[in-house]
């Protein structure tokens, strides 16, 4: 495999190996790096050609997580260099608009080739990016480390750079569980209440995707029941509000125990869940080949229904 494939475009595990003395020098070096795309990934470094933040930029690189399975990816990331506030019980337009233009969340489908790195979002948090033909371009490298060069071009910083170092756990074990869970998933129905009364949304549910891999996930969904209006060029903090509030993207790490599932964000568009806390616990009930999350909402049962999507 070539290590280098070709720039060009738009933005965005270590293997030790032990030996002894008598090892010969050749047999004693590392692994070779893998240039191997899937897995899970998190920038670690960004480098600006021009513009006020030019250089290189590591310690003030915002949390992120990127999510490879073929032919599927997602990417849930805070952008720019500096914390955003936390909301209050009530934030404003503005409020909101502030923090969540500061991120970027979308899952969809990719593909790699001489050109670089093509995303096709089937889900985004602006309706734009969800058109048919809708895509993002990368530029796509690789460094002897094996770690990942993403590459783009903007008029404010020139040539951008963001390095992704490959996030590995050390003798991960998931049980029966958590293995049935790995893969990418998409929501297929939503109900609030039970029996006659529930109010089922089956025909007006609007694209969402979990994917889980190792004990990493991502979620990126649309929360309202009927399509969203793009934006146009410049949005009042009303207008903004009004198509990313209801955008739910997080990412982190999740566990089961019991048929219960915990998410622990460590990234998420709403900065308030990056506070080191699980959501809400949900409990699985399995239905053939799908799952049901269900957990209560002000004394109501809510129900989401997911099913696995074909690699």
């Amino acid at each position: 495999m070539p290590k280098s494939l070709v720039a060009g475009g738009a933005l965005l595990a270590l293997v030790a190996t032990a030996c002894n003395a008598s090892d010969n020098l050749d047999d004693a070096a590392a692994a070779p790096p893998s240039y191997e795309l899937d897995g899970v990934w998190t920038i670690q470094n960004i480098k600006l050609e021009s513009g006020e933040l030019a250089g290189s930029h590591t310690f003030d690189v915002q949390p992120s997580m990127l999510i490879f399975r073929e032919p599927h990816y997602s990417i849930v990331a805070v952008t720019g260099f500096a914390s955003r506030a936390y909301l209050g019980n009530e934030p404003s337009n503005e409020d909101l608009a502030r923090a969540y233009s500061a991120f970027i969340g979308h899952t969809g489908t990719y593909e790699q080739n001489d050109s670089g790195l093509t995303l096709s979002p089937l889900v985004a948090k602006y309706p734009s990016q969800m058109m048919d033909g809708a895509s993002v371009n990368y530029g796509l490298d690789w460094t002897e480390d094996g770690d990942l060069l993403l590459q783009s071009n903007s008029a404010q910083n020139g040539q951008e750079t963001m390095r992704l170092i490959r996030v590995v756990e050390e003798d991960l074990e998931l049980n029966p569980t958590e293995q049935r869970l790995q893969g990418v998933w998409r929501r297929v129905e939503r109900t609030f209440g039970t029996g006659e009364e529930a109010e089922v949304h089956r025909d007006d549910i609007q694209p969402g995707y979990y994917i889980f891999e190792g004990d990493k996930f991502s979620a990126n969904f649309v929360g309202e029941f009927e399509p969203r209006t793009p934006l146009g060029e410049a949005p009042t903090p009303d207008e903004y509000a009004a198509v990313v509030e209801e955008y739910r993207s997080y990412a982190g790490t999740f566990s089961v125990f019991e048929e219960e599932l915990k998410l622990w964000p460590n990234v998420a568009i709403n900065p308030n869940n990056m506070r080191g806390q699980p959501f809400r616990p949900l409990q699985l009930e399995w239905e053939g080949e799908d799952v049901w999350m269900i957990y209560p909402a002000n004394g109501v049962e809510t129900r989401t229904k997911i099913t696995k999507v074909a690699d």
